[in-house]
C-alpha cells in the first residue's frame, strides 16, 4: 500500500524557517545592491557635477592667459562669494577657525571674437576719441561695431551685435605699473602698456557713442596708479587723457566672466560682462551642492621662489590671504604661473549616515586654500552626506607679457 502520510509539524516548521532564512537573505541582498546602486548613483552625480564644473572654471582660466598680445585682468577676491552680490564681500582673516566664504573670482580679457571674419567687427580701432570728458565721459564708437542689419558677409545676414558693456584701452606709447615703487623706464620687465577696463553707462546707436557715468566705480581694471581715485574727474583730467587719448593707443570691447558660489543654494554663479544678471553652471538644493571654492595662486619670484596667494597669511613664508594684503603684492598677477582651484561638493542626499556608538560620526574636511580644516557638522554643510573634493591646476606659462588689472 501506498504511504498517504502528509509533512509532520516539525517539518513544516523546519521548511518555513528553511524559506524565511532563503527569503531574508535574499531581502537583505537586494536591499545592499539597491544601496550599492543610490551610493553609486550619488557618486556619479557627484563626479559629473564636481568634474564638468572645474573644468569650465579651468578652461576660462587658460584661455584668458593664452590670448597672446591681448590683455588680461584677474579679479580675485578671497571669500567673495555672496548670494546676489558676486566678489563683493571680503573675508580675509580666516585662519581656519573662522567660517570664510567660497571664493570668487573675474577674469577679465579682450573680446578677440570681433575681427575675425573678413575684418568686419574689429577687435580694435588704433585711435581713442573723446566728445566729452565731464560730467559724463562720452566716447566715440567705431561704426564697423554697428553694421546695419541684413549686411551680407559671406554670403550670410550680419546680425547687430549686443552694444558692449565693458570697453578696454591700451596706450601702444607708453608704459605702467600699478606698484608706485616701480621705474617702468629701468624695469621694463615689471610694467606693461598702460590700461584701463571701464563698464559703459549707456551705448547710443543713432549717434554710436558711450556714455561713462562719472563714478569712480566704473573703473573695473587700471594700472595707472596703486591706490583708489579720489573722483572720476580725477582719473580722466589726470591719467586717462595724459596716457590714452591723443596718444597711439588701442580700444576694444572687453569680456567678463566672474564665477562665484550662492552659499544659501549650493550653485557655482556665473556672470557675464558684470551684466548683473546671474547664471547658474552647477550644484543646487536638488542636486549635488557645491560647498565651496578655493583658488590658490601660485607667483613666480625673481629669486627663482614662490609666493603663494589665497591661503592663511603667513608673510615670512611668501604667504598671503589676498593680492591686497601686502604692498608687494600690488600688479603681480602678471606673475602667476598656476592657478589651483578647489571645489567642494555635497552629495544630493544623505546615503546613509556614519554612526559610531549610537551617535552621528563627523568626518573632517582637510585644507582648502584658506581654510584650515572644517568639519561637517557644521550648519554650512550638514551631516551625513557624502562629500568630495575636486582640484585641479592651470599652468599659465604662455601667459601674455602685456597685461594689467
Amino acid at each position: 500500500m501506498k504511504d498517504n502520510r502528509g509533512f509532520t509539524i516539525i517539518e513544516l516548521m523546519v521548511s518555513i524557517a528553511i524559506f524565511s532564512l532563503m527569503i531574508t537573505g535574499m531581502t537583505i541582498a537586494l536591499m545592499q545592491q539597491q544601496k550599492h546602486f543610490k551610493l553609486t548613483a550619488t557618486a556619479v552625480d557627484m563626479d559629473e557635477t564636481g568634474r564638468s564644473a572645474l573644468d569650465f572654471i579651468s578652461s576660462e582660466i587658460r584661455i584668458a592667459g593664452a590670448r597672446q598680445g591681448k590683455t588680461f585682468a584677474l579679479t580675485f577676491v578671497n571669500g567673495g562669494s555672496q548670494p546676489g552680490a558676486p566678489c563683493a564681500a571680503v573675508n580675509t582673516t580666516d585662519a581656519g577657525t573662522v567660517d570664510s566664504p567660497p571664493d570668487c573670482i573675474a577674469i577679465i580679457t579682450w573680446d578677440i571674437t570681433r575681427g575675425m571674419q573678413g575684418g568686419v567687427l574689429p577687435s580694435v580701432v588704433s585711435s581713442v576719441e573723446v566728445i566729452q570728458s565731464a560730467p559724463t565721459l562720452v566716447l566715440q564708437l567705431p561704426n564697423l561695431w554697428f553694421p546695419p542689419a541684413g549686411q551680407l558677409l559671406n554670403g550670410d545676414s550680419v546680425t547687430p551685435p549686443t552694444p558692449p558693456t565693458l570697453l578696454g584701452f591700451r596706450s601702444r606709447a607708453n608704459l605702467c605699473s600699478p606698484n608706485s615703487g616701480v621705474d617702468c623706464s629701468g624695469n621694463i620687465k615689471d610694467c606693461s602698456d598702460c590700461g584701463v577696463v571701464l563698464r559703459v553707462s549707456t551705448v547710443n546707436t543713432g549717434s554710436q557713442t558711450a556714455e561713462i557715468a562719472g563714478s569712480v566705480d566704473r573703473i573695473i581694471a587700471q594700472n595707472f596708479q596703486n591706490t583708489a581715485y579720489a573722483s572720476f574727474s580725477d582719473f580722466i583730467t589726470n591719467d586717462f587723457v595724459r596716457l590714452i587719448v591723443g596718444q597711439f593707443s588701442e580700444m576694444s570691447i572687453v569680456k567678463a566672466t566672474t564665477f562665484s558660489v550662492n552659499s544659501t543654494t549650493h550653485e557655482l554663479q556665473i556672470e557675464q560682462d558684470l551684466n548683473g544678471v546671474i547664471d547658474y553652471l552647477a550644484g543646487g538644493s536638488n542636486a549635488p551642492g557645491i560647498m565651496d571654492l578655493q583658488l590658490v595662486f601660485n607667483l613666480q619670484d625673481s629669486d627663482g621662489g614662490i609666493t603663494k596667494v589665497g591661503v592663511p597669511t603667513v608673510a615670512v613664508d611668501r604667504r598671503f590671504s589676498d593680492f591686497g594684503a601686502d604692498p608687494s603684492l600690488v600688479g603681480r598677477q602678471k606673475d602667476i604661473s598656476t592657478v589651483e582651484i578647489y571645489l567642494l561638493v555635497r552629495s544630493e542626499i544623505r546615503p546613509q549616515k556614519i554612526t559610531t556608538g549610537g551617535r552621528v560620526g563627523v568626518k573632517t574636511i582637510t585644507q582648502l586654500g584658506d581654510r584650515l580644516t572644517r568639519m561637517t557638522d557644521h550648519a554650512s554643510l550638514g551631516e551625513g552626506f557624502i562629500y568630495r573634493i575636486y582640484t585641479t591646476t592651470v599652468y599659465l606659462r604662455n601667459l601674455a607679457t602685456e597685461q594689467f588689472g
